[in-house]
């Protein structure tokens, strides 16, 4: 059978580097060889079956398995699944049919491959930035990630957070903000800028700028959120304001006393109007020149003051 088989597999252009009568053989030509991909018989000789000499080899190489076998019962079926298998081929099979399944699990290899590398970069970005960042999952509000940053903001550890929802965690002071923000991340895809306050463990109030995006995360749908603490800034503004206010009422104040003494003063200055036209009617009344006091014997444009001394 396995010589039957390897020439097959010449004729349809894969190199056979090697071939294990047990499992025990198996995992240790796989370890030492590293093949692309391994063709699994469930009947293998020794105490070690196909099935768990394939998550043997997923475990230690993480090579694809492709199942060849004439076993289709359930039960057989149901212990195959969990070694997450590439392919299932059933004896008898066709050579076109033995090509679509090894093609098809070497792409699907490969893409698994290309996107672990891109996890494990991203996750390294991740857990290094100095940016308060979260992953969420959207079915649930579950944390499924949070970085570093997030650990000294919070107070929390990776485990006590990871694995429960928003709400069980109680990191957000209001709901409502944690509701709106929700819904305009459903609503818009993404939101930017949006400042909502937050209770550490310890019970310390912080203010937080947040910005998010929708991501496919370890296949489904999550939530990035990115946090810029701006609890100093916004401490600070409000110590501003609070100056910019009181400095304005000081200046109401301010402005309400000269207006005040302005009135005083134009209601002084017509006073003495008064007085000066009530002397010069009485003088002209006695036919004699008016005699002002000497406060008023200076030029007043506005009271009409004689320029002489002693003379109307």
């Amino acid at each position: 059978m396995a010589a039957d088989l390897k020439v097959r597999l010449d004729l349809l252009g894969c190199q056979v580097v090697g071939s294990a009568p047990s499992g025990e053989k198996a995992l240790t030509l796989a370890g030492q060889l590293r093949p692309d991909l391994v063709l699994m018989d469930i009947r293998l000789e020794g105490a070690m079956d196909g099935i768990e000499a394939a998550q043997q080899v997923r475990q230690r190489s993480h090579l694809p398995v492709v199942y060849l076998t004439a076993y289709a019962d359930d039960t057989t079926l149901q212990r195959a699944k969990v070694t997450e298998p590439f392919g299932y081929i059933l004896k008898p099979f066709e050579d076109r049919e033995l090509k679509t399944v090894i093609e098809m699990a070497l792409y699907k290899h490969q893409a698994e491959e290309k996107l672990q590398k891109s996890e494990e970069k991203f996750s390294k970005a991740f857990q290094a930035s100095p940016t308060i960042m979260t992953i969420v999952s959207l079915k649930d509000r579950r944390y499924i990630e949070v970085n570093k940053a997030f650990e000294q903001y919070t107070g929390y550890t990776h485990d006590e957070v990871v694995g429960h929802t928003t709400s069980e965690v109680e990191l957000w002071a209001n709901p409502q903000e944690l509701e709106q923000a929700f819904r305009k991340l459903i609503t818009e895809g993404s939101y930017r800028d949006v400042e909502a306050r937050f209770r550490s463990k310890s019970a310390e109030a912080h203010i937080a700028r947040l910005s998010a995006e929708m991501i496919e995360f370890g296949g489904e749908r999550c939530i990035l959120t990115v946090a810029e603490d701006i609890t100093d800034r916004k401490r600070t503004e409000d110590e501003l304001n609070q100056h910019r206010d009181h400095l304005e009422e000081m200046v109401k104040e301010r402005t309400a006393e000269l207006e005040a003494f302005y009135r005083a003063m134009i209601g002084r200055e017509e006073r003495v109007i008064e007085l000066k036209e009530e002397v010069n009617r009485l003088c002209t009344e006695m036919n004699r020149p008016a005699a002002y006091p000497p406060v008023w014997r200076r030029d007043n444009a506005a009271g009409g003051a004689p320029g002489a001394p002693g003379k109307a």
